[in-house]
């Protein structure tokens, strides 16, 4: 049980991160866009 609520909160942590960093890399293209247009 142990073992695999740690893996558990090892892929959630991971998968925590991956959508962080991937919402960070869309925020800095759409500012990046904004500051062609503007």
């Amino acid at each position: 049980m142990q073992g695999k609520r740690g893996w558990l909160s090892e892929n959630f942590i991971h998968a925590f991160v991956y959508e962080i960093s991937t919402i960070n890399a869309g925020i800095v293209r759409g500012s990046n866009i904004l500051k062609k247009n503007a």
